[in-house]
């Protein structure tokens, strides 16, 4: 009867600890946010952050399909190899990284294809770039136009 006792009045103490942590943790009144902002870093840079973020992205759903994938053959070959999780884990990073390379694939493509549809048009044509009013408010703003004459004029050596 102690026991049991005893065992009710640790809960109810670790429960009440949880909840007084929660009202601290909900009060961000006074908190300032801090952001992952790239707006002045290269663009290479920006392309390994995004690769990096597709290739941790897709591992989970890789490993899962790829344990599932031996497992079943296992299964069909009655083979028990004690190397299968470092086999699993190998194929999932491969395949996440693959898949990394593919996206930065398609990502280059479009990029080039809007390089040259850029590139294409008549000298003198007006090029409209559109940008926010307010950059730390987002886009919920009326959009500003800057007009850009010849965009790869700095470019040219």
């Amino acid at each position: 009867m102690r026991k049991s006792i005893l065992k009710i009045f640790l809960v109810a103490i670790v429960f009440s600890l949880c909840l007084s942590g929660l009202s601290a943790q909900t009060d961000s009144s006074n908190l300032s946010s801090t952001q992952f902002d790239m707006t002045g870093s290269p663009q290479w840079a920006k392309d390994l952050r995004r690769a990096e973020i597709v290739a941790f992205g897709a591992f989970p759903i890789m490993y899962l399909f790829t344990s599932y994938s031996i497992d079943l053959g296992r299964m069909l070959t009655d083979n028990s190899a004690p190397l299968n999780r470092y086999r699993t884990l190998g194929i999932a990073a491969g395949g996440s990284i693959l898949l990394s390379l593919v996206d930065y694939s398609i990502v280059l493509i479009k990029r080039k294809k809007v390089e040259r549809e850029i590139r294409s048009l008549p000298p003198g044509t007006t090029i409209i770039i559109r940008r926010p009013l307010n950059e730390e408010e987002g886009e919920t703003l009326l959009p500003v136009m800057e007009i850009v004459e010849d965009p790869f004029e700095a470019e040219s050596p």
